[in-house]
């Protein structure tokens, strides 16, 4: 969110944690789901065939043995079902009467002595049946019912701010949307929201929107761990040294990382940077965003590090003033080896829409993988039925997450919240541009899919075609 447009602390959730429906654990730390445990199905061996002797010098021309039952036997064998014995054939090749290995059509020659010879009964002969052409009938694929589903299918994506706050029938109704409709879980970890007074630190996001998160299935996203515009009182008011301050940063960023290890998959490290109230670039310096990825990098190597901004996410327009500025921060971490993902913010004003085209430029420019870390679409300015203002915001939904996909670099795309009444946009008294007439979300008030929520999940269907 841009810095003059808020911040992301108590702002972002006001009433705190009591009204996002969140209980303080007193142990401050993560409860995981149970593992599931698999459990393996016994295998049935089947018991050997007993073996049929071979009545003498039955080998036909292809090597096989023919089989001679008595009378009996083969009316047992009748009687159970028929003797199927792969190889067996009594067609061509002499394997009938009169064939190479019968002895019994042998004629006898003149002043020999024949010899007795036993007639054995006639052996039924026993031919394999004709194996039927099955005709594959290819099982109808299922159609995907939700966002979820929809973006599991072409192996994106799709996220949410996991949690909420308001009533607790509030809380229940938006957390089941999320856990229904969304695969990727943004966890809030705001510093002025975890910390707002030095060493008393509230661990409710990590233990309360994380657990909502993994218990859910989804993958996981949270930040911002460094906000120069957003830290606590404490440190705006606290005079600290440029080593002190590092030390603080560095410090906050492990807290978090190492709590969060082996369960966050990725982090916003370092958020919309330079701004004129970011204090780490006023007592630290330009380059604490390299030392802040350096601290992450070492802290887990396995998780993907994200630098994020606003204005940044479309190469035209009013909408672009942040694109250069991101380029030159991202160049200088990729030359490090210290960035992996940049994170566009894209809450739009409908005015301010921009082009397909000139979004998908902007992301394939970063030379990196995309994030989209808020999303939404403010109608405030956009006149007209609430039927019409829904309709027009589809359009945008539409050609936003279209952009996403066709650009080839963007496979998360989060929506910043997801019920009107209960976003920040609509909500805020203290955000410039919020107001009850935002409407950004793909939900309406009363947590009802809007055609914005339509047409992403249209955009992922025909996507996976």
């Amino acid at each position: 969110m841009a810095t003059n447009e808020a911040d992301l602390g108590g702002r972002l959730f006001p009433g705190g944690e009591a009204q996002r429906g969140l209980t303080p654990d007193s142990t401050n730390t993560i409860q995981l789901p149970e593992s599931e445990v698999g459990i393996l199905e016994s295998t049935t061996i089947p018991k050997p065939t007993p073996s049929i002797e071979a009545h003498p010098h039955s080998l036909n021309r292809r090597g096989f043995l023919k089989i001679g039952l008595g009378a009996a036997a083969a009316a047992g064998a009748a009687a159970l079902g028929r003797i199927i014995i792969p190889g067996l054939s009594s067609d061509g090749d002499g394997s009938g009467s009169g064939g190479d290995g019968d002895l019994s059509s042998q004629p006898i020659k003149t002043g020999e002595t024949p010899t007795a010879q036993v007639t054995q009964p006639p052996v039924e002969t026993v031919k394999p049946s004709p194996t039927a052409t099955q005709e594959v009938v290819a099982t109808p694929e299922k159609e995907p019912k939700t966002l979820r589903e929809a973006a599991d299918k072409i192996g994106m994506k799709i996220g949410v701010m996991v949690g909420g706050y308001g009533s607790p029938e509030d809380y229940r109704k938006v957390t089941e949307i999320q856990k229904k409709e969304f695969n990727l879980g943004y966890v809030f970890t705001g510093w002025n929201f975890m910390e707002p007074q030095r060493g008393s630190i509230n661990y409710s996001p990590l233990q309360g929107d994380l657990n909502l998160a993994l218990q859910s299935d989804m993958e996981t996203f949270s930040g911002p761990l460094i906000y120069g515009d957003a830290v606590p009182q404490w440190i705006k008011q606290g005079n600290f040294s440029r080593d002190e301050l590092l030390d603080l940063m560095n410090g906050r960023i492990k807290d978090v990382m190492e709590r969060g290890k082996g369960k966050i998959g990725t982090y916003k490290v370092v958020n919309e940077a330079y701004t004129s109230g970011d204090v780490f670039r006023r007592v630290i310096g330009d380059d604490y965003i390299v030392r802040a990825f350096e601290t992450a990098r070492k802290v887990d190597a396995k998780a993907k590090l994200v630098y994020n901004d606003f204005d940044n996410h479309t190469a035209s327009g009013p909408r672009s003033s942040r694109v250069e500025h991101t380029r030159k921060i991202v160049d200088r971490l990729k030359s490090e080896g210290l960035i992996d993902m940049v994170g566009l913010e894209m809450i739009i004003p409908y005015a301010q829409t921009p082009t397909k085209e000139s979004v998908i430029e902007a992301m394939q420019g970063y030379g990196l993988p995309v994030i989209v870390t808020e999303f939404g679409v403010n109608l405030k300015d956009l006149k007209g039925t609430q039927e019409e203002r829904f309709a027009k915001q589809a359009d945008v939904y539409r050609s936003m997450l279209s952009a996403a996909i066709e650009s080839g670099v963007c496979k998360d795309f989060i929506v910043f919240q997801v019920v009107d009444r209960l976003a920040t946009w609509d909500k805020s008294r203290e955000i410039p541009g919020a107001s009850p007439d935002n409407d950004p979300t793909p939900f309406d008030d009363n947590f009802q899919p809007k055609p914005a929520y339509d047409a992403m999940l249209d955009v992922l269907k025909k996507a996976s075609i």
